[in-house]
């Protein structure tokens, strides 16, 4: 029965695509690789509308950028240092190749999204008193967030890749009612506990799915008489779950130093007999985890270097020895959906092109590698990655990032 609806899924999402499913020994063919790319990428950028400057002899702001815009459009900033921003419509906002693109500022920034509307940030140095995000997808690569109160996502699918985020006097990230897609990146608090206050590096409340992916999360020691406890590195106590609704792997958790010089918790979740709201694969842990947990595989993806134009690139995702990798990709989010076929809610795409399939080694690991054709309709792009173990079921979906290609 499992092989039959397997099959099921496969043939009606997929259909178009069998002839493009190869399994290969450990290292996939690239010239097939090539031409999906090419034709994922420039339908994506042809949907795509005209490119708004920012800087010298171009829009002295990126507000002004932002207003002038049409939806869909991609601001490009030149280095300097600019004021904070609100974004209300979908756009890709990406600092200029190796410009250093600061936003310090007094005031806050403000992402508010339909459903189904996408931002892109890349490249962005974010130093503001604080950050919103809300509804549709939003994705940040290469960004440094820095807040006093916090990054503050809810109603809202966000994916992190290479990032860190921070807070000095809140939880670095706050995610309410939302999914958290997460490769490679550091997101921590400054800020101390106290009974009446708990902050976290992540901290994750309500109706939430997080998947990360090789990143770190640290809690912070106390800073003042109101705080004098440490903080933890993460909290899921206030998660509302039926089960485990956060997957780790290859993540470290370190917990804040005590005054009396001990690590505090690495990590808050419910007690017992609630069910284990998260599963932890080779972790790396400094400080206690209070509540249930739970251990097993956990599917993911890094990436070694950036998807640049005209230069190869490689997926590495990561399971089980000897399991089946499939990847696929996509342009257009569809936004999160759960399958009964899927153990954790994922992002789906409306343009979804399988990539390959690839027997993972003795590690675990399966490469995906291709070059990137150096044509001009496929810079600023953006894509979206996914990764399935087709052997692991209900099926196990990688943590989505988001690649801007220069």
């Amino acid at each position: 029965r499992v092989g039959r609806r397997r099959h099921s899924l496969y043939t009606e999402r997929h259909r178009s695509h069998e002839e493009s499913r190869h399994v290969d020994d450990p290292m996939i063919r690239c010239h097939w690789l090539d031409a999906l790319l090419v034709s994922l990428l420039i339908g994506g950028a042809a949907d795509a509308q005209s490119v708004v400057r920012v800087g010298a002899a171009h829009y002295a702001t990126i507000q002004a950028a932002i207003d002038a815009a049409a939806p869909g459009d991609r601001v490009l900033v030149d280095a300097g240092i600019y004021d904070a921003f609100s974004v209300a419509k979908p756009l890709t906002i990406s600092a200029q190749p190796s410009a250093l693109v600061q936003i310090v500022a007094l005031g806050a920034i403000s992402i508010n999204l339909a459903p189904f509307e996408i931002c892109n940030l890349a490249g962005l140095d974010i130093e503001v008193p604080s950050m919103t995000i809300s509804g549709g997808v939003c994705s940040a690569e290469r960004c440094t967030i820095r807040t006093v109160t916090g990054l503050e996502v809810s109603n809202n699918n966000l994916a992190l890749r290479w990032s860190s985020v921070w807070a000095s006097s809140g939880s670095g990230l706050h995610l309410q009612n939302g999914h958290l897609h997460a490769s490679d990146c550091t997101i921590s608090t400054g800020a101390g506990s106290s009974s009446r206050s708990t902050y976290a590096g992540l901290y994750v409340y309500g109706l939430c799915t997080c998947s990360l992916s090789q990143c770190t999360l640290m809690g912070a020691w106390p800073n003042t008489l109101t705080e004098p406890d440490a903080s933890v590195a993460m909290d899921v106590t206030g998660m509302q779950a039926n089960g485990q609704r956060a997957w780790l792997l290859d993540c470290s958790l370190f917990g804040g130093f005590q005054a009396n010089g001990n690590l505090g918790k690495a990590m808050r979740a419910p007690l017992a007999p609630a069910p284990a709201p998260v599963r932890l694969h080779r972790p790396t842990i400094l400080g206690a985890i209070e509540g249930q947990v739970g251990y097993g595989t956990v599917i993911g993806v890094r990436t070694s270097v950036d998807m640049n134009v005209g230069a190869p690139f490689t997926t590495t995702m990561t399971g089980d020895p000897g399991s089946f990798h499939l990847f696929y990709g996509g342009t257009r989010v569809l936004g999160s959906f759960q399958t009964p076929h899927l153990e954790q809610p994922a992002l789906g795409f409306f343009d979804t092109l399988i990539l390959g399939v690839v027997l993972a080694d003795a590690q675990g690991e399966a490469d995906f590698t291709f070059a990137v054709p150096n044509n001009p309709c496929v810079r600023h792009a953006v894509v979206w990655w996914r990764g399935v173990d087709i052997l692991v079921y209900p099926w196990q979906a990688t943590p989505a990032f988001a690649t801007i290609v220069q």
